[in-house]
């Protein structure tokens, strides 16, 4: 659901949608020191004020649940974001599936 649909849900403006958004997910913690076994990656339009428009999801494909998002979906900031987690994580992912 798109943040200008629950803003007129709520009956509230798109941007304190958005500041709640932002506090949610600034607020949570990614452990980098771990990886689920399978991991489903594909890419979405984010917004149009994102610097490259186009962000990338991470998602557990054990329960489909969202593990992050990178806002950006090029291959340098990617492999720059999987650096970020420990050998022992990287090394405990079996299987990538992605949209083809």
């Amino acid at each position: 659901m798109s943040e200008k649909d629950i803003a007129k849900q709520c009956n509230v403006s798109q941007a304190y949608v958005n500041k709640l958004l932002f506090k949610a997910y600034s607020s949570r913690s990614i452990n980098k020191n771990y990886l689920p076994k399978h991991l489903s990656f594909d890419e979405f339009k984010s917004c149009k004020d994102s610097t490259y428009s186009m962000s990338f999801i991470r998602i557990d494909s054990t329960n489909s649940k969202i593990i992050d998002i990178v806002q950006d979906r090029k291959l340098s900031s990617l492999i720059s974001y999987f650096r970020t987690y420990s050998d022992e994580a990287l090394n405990n992912v079996e299987t990538i599936c992605i949209d083809t």
